[in-house]
């Protein structure tokens, strides 16, 4: 048996590979910076669930770069399950189920947002600062946008589309409700879910717009940095991009007008690339 998972801003996704047999789950939770205690049970509890024999190898990609004690107590909880245990950033992951180790930009935009490009022996990463520093294009940076609009058109007594949005969403139609919602319980993933759900809601808003023009900026510093001349491969990933097929043209339309491009689409599931890569990994 092996065990791919990636771990994302707010959902847990796993594969569970048993010869040519693939089994795949997910489980969202209220995951932040601040709750790598409750996230972490979350993970022993699922897989101690799926994983019903030997466990061979597990990958594991996860949202951000983590830092070394956050990724020790993954691996920690992980290694009760599998002697080898890899874990990787998910743009790392991404990037790999796009390209291999092949050249290209990966644009990545779930909870949080980050770029990484590889050309040669050259690589850079542009943008995943975090939701405080940065993120913007991400869910979480979507969502607050549309709520400071949302909020403002309350305080002024209008019911404009953006109120509209967050009344139907929060079921509350008083500011210092949604307020004490948002921060009474876990920003982020509130506001990750808000971007989702105004994402699926407003189409072609402005905002959403402008979240996939900056974002394409980062892609375009990142291709300028890396000194691609001929036609770029891009590949993109993340909840933002699948839920939204106009973010996801906007953002190609903006690149397009400095560089030439081929889409380059994954070739595998995020938790089936974190198997891969933990297996050239081993072997080395």
């Amino acid at each position: 048996m092996k065990i791919g998972m990636d771990i994302g801003g707010s959902t847990i996704r796993i594969a569970i590979v048993k010869g040519d047999r693939t089994l795949f789950h997910s489980k969202e939770y209220p995951a932040n910076i601040n709750s790598n205690r409750f996230v972490l049970e979350e993970i022993k509890e699922e897989i101690s669930k799926l994983a019903t024999e030997n466990v061979e190898i597990i990958g594991c990609a996860a949202a951000g770069g983590m830092e070394e004690l956050t990724k020790n107590l993954f691996k920690n909880i992980l290694s009760r399950f599998s002697k080898n245990v890899f874990i990787f950033p998910d743009v790392s992951v991404a990037y790999f189920a796009a390209f291999g180790h092949g050249n290209g930009i990966l644009a990545l935009s779930g909870t949080g947002s980050v770029v990484y490009g590889k050309n040669g022996v050259k690589e850079t990463v542009i943008g995943g600062l975090g939701y405080i520093l940065g993120d913007e294009g991400s869910g979480f940076w979507i969502g607050k946008e549309f709520l400071k609009n949302a909020l403002y058109e309350m305080q002024k007594g209008e019911k404009g589309t953006y109120a509209n949005l967050a009344e139907k969403y929060f079921l509350k139609d008083n500011v210092h409700a949604i307020i004490e919602k948002v921060y009474g319980e876990n920003p982020q993933f509130e506001l990750s879910k808000f971007g989702r759900f105004a994402i699926e809601n407003a189409g072609s808003d402005e905002i959403i717009k402008h979240g996939a023009e900056m974002l394409a900026e980062d892609a375009i510093t990142a291709a300028k940095v890396l000194n691609f001349r001929n036609k770029v491969p891009v590949s993109v990933s993340g909840g933002v991009f699948s839920h939204s097929e106009y973010f996801s043209n906007v953002f190609f339309n903006r690149f397009g007008k400095t560089f030439e491009y081929k889409i380059q689409e994954a070739n595998y599931p995020m938790e089936i690339a974190a198997i891969k890569l933990a297996e050239e990994k081993n072997a080395e």
